[in-house]
């Protein structure tokens, strides 16, 4: 899915064609993971859903690019949700 952190190999596609950013910033990683429309859900949600510690940070950022203040919990989850696909496998 994307370079791991501590590799020189070049950059991997992330779904749609776009290129996934060689970083090792997290912060920078959710930014694009949220912004960048043309990514596979699936593949995002499966990169957040890793339990390694880069990937936690990575989904500890994403949530933070939301807002949820002022919406009921039901869209917020929605909202959250919709943005990534859960990993087949929910024990992740």
């Amino acid at each position: 899915l994307l370079t791991p952190p501590g590799s020189e190999a070049a950059p991997a596609a992330v779904g749609g064609g776009a290129p996934a950013p060689a970083v090792r910033c997290p912060k920078m990683l959710a930014r694009f993971f949220r912004l960048t429309q043309s990514l596979d859900k699936r593949s995002v949600g499966e990169f957040l859903g890793e339990r390694d510690e880069f990937n936690q940070a990575v989904l500890r950022e994403y949530t933070w690019l939301f807002d949820f203040s002022g919406d009921p919990i039901e869209e917020a989850l929605r909202l959250f949700i919709e943005s990534f696909l859960l990993p087949g496998e929910s024990q992740k």
